[in-house]
């Protein structure tokens, strides 16, 4: 993850450099745009998966309560209730992997 971070900001810095020398050198002037335009679709990229982890934790957590719910509300027997225990642990941990991300 830190590599990535590195690659981005290494990316800013050669764009705010070219940015600089096209002022000097009108021939640059594309290449500065078409930095911008992958910088950008570097940024909505990003948002994208931010948004798709939320929802994913979301449906997640809607998930874990039901089975909360059903363990509450039902009577089931013991071995039924240690497997929904279990699956519910799973789906937690699982919600703390995406948050930590």
């Amino acid at each position: 993850m830190q590599e990535v971070q590195y690659q981005k900001d290494k990316l800013r810095q050669n764009l705010e450099k070219l940015r600089e020398r096209s002022r000097e050198n009108a021939l640059l002037t594309s290449v500065v745009n078409d930095y911008q335009r992958y910088e950008e679709r570097l940024r909505m990229k990003d948002v994208q998966l931010h948004e798709q982890g939320t929802a994913h934790e979301a449906h997640l957590q809607m998930l874990s309560a039901y089975i909360q719910d059903i363990m509450e509300t039902n009577e089931l027997t013991e071995s039924g209730l240690n497997k929904l225990t279990h699956e519910n642990q799973k789906m937690l941990d699982h919600i703390r992997a995406i948050k930590s991300h």
